[in-house]
């Protein structure tokens, strides 16, 4: 009897560590489930709407629900709807791992069939949507005009962008929308997306109606606030990740963390720690509002400013790094669970490369660097910690060490530290890198010197910096604060540290943003980086005078601003405008964020809803000339 208790107690011992076993080993298998299974449950999905995709997914909405709304997997909700989105950190004992999917439709046109912004979460992220549903943008089908005059169309509402077409007068056109200063107007014929002058097409009643397209003007979800899990997941496989793709050849507006991204490409977002977030490039490339572009292959990290006032906003963006392996192998993990929906959806797959293609090594363990547009042997030196000496040595180079886009350079000895090329003393050494200075302090210096603050205005300025040892050439951008779009580049006819220009000439809206950056024979060297802010007077149009007797004059009290809180809103008020004038209210917040609304008459009011910002200025411009300014602190919460 005793033999037989000891044999029973050793086949529960055994039986018991099975399950274990089988656990860990099926981890991954696990996965490969689950994300079949979002696949199944997600087809049929329709733009602003979102799918359970697998257990366990919880919401929190707007308005009050049915307690079984949104509850199990191929359970779908409309984005107006939702408040947050959270899913579960992986959890073998209870089969649980949560997946969700989203459709965004963000700024794509209607004419644009199926697939928006793709957006997934895995394992332990969470979404926060910042787009009141009460305010939220609706993308409407375009009207049927026709263009009065040739026009080119242009990649974005600038005259200084790419022209990817024209059309000639008299033919129709479909319009979609304005930019924010209502100047552009996009244009969504034959499968083109651009933008024309709205002066060159017939104004329809129709066409006053059409909503204003970008960041500034969300769709449900356009904007919105992210978290991932920090720590060890039982595989790697079951990463806590929030992925966003992005349809091709189509560049979208998004605002993450407070902060607006452009997105041409699919991303990965996963939090360090919780004052850090990752954001990896996978196919494409993202460009911020700071002036920051990451491309296919490349990482950034986001310093987060968490509080509870302001939430998790974003307040810097770092440089773009090498992606590691691991964020690589992530994105072709996730790329996999992408195109199950994809398919289930009949929307086109997408591919990324192999990682090993970005960067392949040669049989001594050099690595193979693929020259990017734009990039100096000094820049790529310094990206690998290696040296110069060697780069220019193993690969043959001489003065004045021109690159290439698409050249391969070997890369010997990465990561052994930095070492720049020796100054040439008359004697047969190394000659100097002419695209770059080769001391690593030269740009410390370069920095914008005026203007840094106040207003700009439209008619012709001198813009001031220091300068970088060895530049032979400035490159002036201007941005459009709002949306982020670049409006103008200027060049300097040599090292010259001004330039004049007048921003009332680019089509700005409320505000506009510079920076400068050092050229060394057409090679970028260093950038200024983005300037604050800086609010611009309203366009002077000439006017007839008007004559009136003197004992009729009235004299008209001044133009002026109020602002207050709304609770979460921030509410802008004017008086003693003209009746015919147009106002437009910019208001800024403590991160350099700018928020522009205009309206029309003597008196009225703009808000700027739902946020709980911390703002700093509010600037009001009628279209007659005025200008007051609101400074101080509104806090709305």
């Amino acid at each position: 009897m005793m033999k037989r208790s000891f044999i029973w107690t050793m086949l529960i011992l055994v039986l018991g560590i099975v399950p274990i076993l089988a656990q860990t080993a099926s981890c991954p298998a696990m996965v490969d489930d689950a994300l079949r299974a979002v696949g199944d449950n997600c087809g049929d999905l329709s733009r602003n709407s979102a799918c359970y995709g697998h257990n366990q997914v919880e919401a929190t909405f707007f308005a009050e629900m049915p307690e079984d709304y949104f509850s199990v997997p191929s359970d779908r909700a409309g984005l107006n709807e939702i408040d947050t989105l959270t899913t579960t950190t992986l959890d073998m004992n209870d089969n649980r791992w949560g997946v969700a999917v989203m459709n965004i439709q963000a700024n794509i046109p209607n004419t644009v069939p199926g697939q928006a912004v793709m957006m997934m979460l895995m394992g332990g992220a969470t979404i926060q949507n910042d787009v009141n549903p009460e305010t939220a943008n609706i993308i409407t089908d375009p009207v049927s005009t026709v263009a009065v005059v040739e026009s080119n169309i242009y990649r974005s509402p600038s005259e200084s962008t790419e022209v990817i077409n024209v059309v000639s007068a008299n033919s129709i056109v479909l319009v979609d929308g304005f930019n924010t200063t209502r100047a552009w107007m996009r244009i969504v014929n034959d499968g083109v997306i651009g933008w024309i002058q709205a002066g060159n097409v017939a104004r329809l009643a129709a066409i006053d109606a059409l909503p204003i397209v970008g960041a500034n003007n969300p769709t449900p979800m356009q904007a919105f606030y992210l978290t991932t899990g920090i720590g060890e997941v039982e595989c790697n496989e079951a990463d806590s990740v929030v992925a966003v793709q992005s349809p091709e050849n189509i560049t979208v507006d998004l605002t993450v963390n407070g902060v607006d991204i452009k997105v041409g490409s699919m991303i990965t977002f996963q939090n360090l720690d919780s004052q850090t977030v990752s954001l990896t490039v996978h196919r494409g490339n993202v460009s911020t509002i700071f002036g920051n572009t990451i491309s296919a292959g490349q990482s950034a990290i986001g310093v987060v400013n968490s509080s509870p006032e302001l939430g998790n906003i974003i307040v810097a963006w770092g440089d773009a790094v090498p992606a590691t392996d691991e964020e690589k192998q992530l994105g072709e993990r996730v790329q996999v669970a992408l195109n199950n929906v994809a398919r289930s959806n009949n929307w086109d797959e997408r591919e990324i490369e192999p990682v090993t293609e970005e960067n392949p090594t040669t049989a001594s363990g050099e690595l193979i660097h693929i020259v990017a547009s734009g990039e100096t042997l000094f820049g790529i030196g310094r990206l690998y910690e290696a040296s110069l000496p060697e780069i220019v040595a193993r690969n043959d180079l001489s003065a004045p060490y021109t690159l290439f886009s698409g050249d391969r350079l070997v890369i010997p000895n990465p990561g052994s530290g930095f070492v720049g090329l020796p100054s040439s003393g008359g004697g047969e050494t190394t000659p100097t890198v002419t695209e770059e200075p080769t001391t690593d302090n030269v740009c410390d210096t370069f920095r914008l010197t005026s203007p840094l603050s106040g207003g700009v205005p439209t008619e012709n300025t001198t813009y001031y910096w220091d300068g970088v040892a060895g530049a032979t050439q400035y490159q002036i951008n201007v941005y459009d604060s709002a949306t982020g779009l670049l409006m103008g580049t200027f060049y300097t006819n040599g090292a010259e540290t001004s330039i004049m220009f007048s921003a009332g000439e680019l089509g700005v809206g409320g505000a506009m943003q510079w920076e400068v950056i050092a050229l060394v024979n057409e090679s970028p060297l260093c950038s200024t980086g983005l300037s604050q802010p800086l609010v611009h007077g309203a366009p002077i149009e000439p006017e007839t005078p008007i004559v009136v007797e003197e004992e009729e004059e009235e004299e008209k009290s001044s133009f002026s601003i109020n602002w207050k809180c709304d609770g979460l809103d921030l509410v802008v008020t004017w008086k003693n405008a003209y009746p015919d004038d147009t106002v437009d209210i910019t208001i800024s917040d403590v991160f350099g964020g700018q928020y522009s609304h205009s309206g029309k008459g003597e008196s009225g009011e703009v808000r700027q809803g739902y946020t709980g910002y911390n703002f700093i200025k509010a600037v009001g411009v009628t279209s007659s000339g005025e200008r007051n300014v609101q400074d101080g602190s509104q806090l709305c919460y």
